[in-house]
């Protein structure tokens, strides 16, 4: 008998900030397979929409409260898990996020760091090639000059 596919939804932000006249980008350091940096994000509790999860899971792994500006759209993406014979198909939906308050030093226990930087150090530091994407279409949004008034 083969294993029927797994999915799971998962949602998460691009966390930024205005610092000396420029955006900063809040990236998380996790240690699951070895340390990465990335986008905070994670898994929709029963019944939860995108937009709540988005906002409870940046709150709980980088301890900063924050505002959704707009939706960024999905990825998707496959892992194995040990044991399993079938993969498991992920989908995260992000949102363009700006902080309000809160404190790094209250992220929870998944998050070893929670580090700002700027657009382009963000894009080098994520581990991954699809948040890369993300971070950059959270960068043209932020050109747009009415983004500017909303941060």
């Amino acid at each position: 008998m083969v294993d029927p596919p797994k999915t799971r939804l998962a949602a998460g932000g691009v966390l930024i900030r205005r610092s000396h006249g420029r955006y900063e980008v809040c990236l998380t350091l996790r240690q699951r397979h070895g340390p990465a940096w990335g986008l905070p994000k994670g898994h929709l509790e029963g019944g939860e929409e995108t937009a709540a999860a988005a906002l409870r899971e940046v709150r709980e792994e980088t301890g900063l409260t924050a505002v959704i500006l707009e939706p960024l759209g999905s990825i998707t993406y496959q892992f194995s898990v040990p044991g399993q014979c079938v993969p498991v198909t992920k989908t995260v939906t992000f949102y363009l996020m700006a902080a309000t308050g809160g404190r790094v030093e209250l992220h929870d226990d998944e998050t070893i760091e929670v580090r700002w930087m700027p657009w382009d150090a963000a894009a080098s530091a994520v581990a991954h090639d699809d948040e890369r994407s993300v971070l950059k279409r959270a960068q043209r949004m932020t050109d747009r000059p009415d983004m500017a008034r909303r941060i």
